[in-house]
């Protein structure tokens, strides 16, 4: 799996990553519930959205590699960088 190809279709999946203000947090936040369990924050709008990119990456990376956990993995709804199941023989 190519990191980059499984980030474009995750971002596909999400559409336009439009942070909102946090008035309890005092910053932008960014959440999708596509992909439910990453986050991204900053103290600008393009802070927020370079944090989420960041997060969204590095989900993706160890999700590739398979090392997200069974309750993370069953509450992530996009699909990019999912482990492809094997056929049984």
């Amino acid at each position: 799996m190519n990191i980059k190809e499984e980030m474009a279709i995750a971002i596909a999946e999400i559409g336009n990553i439009k942070p909102w203000f946090s008035k309890e947090d005092q910053m932008f936040v960014f959440e999708s519930p596509v992909y439910s369990r990453v986050m991204g924050a900053g103290n600008t709008v393009k802070e927020a959205v370079e944090s989420y990119s960041r997060a969204l990456y590095s989900f993706i990376e160890y999700r590739i590699k398979g090392k997200i956990c069974k309750v993370v993995e069953s509450d992530t709804i996009g699909t990019a960088g999912k482990q492809k199941q094997k056929k049984a023989s």
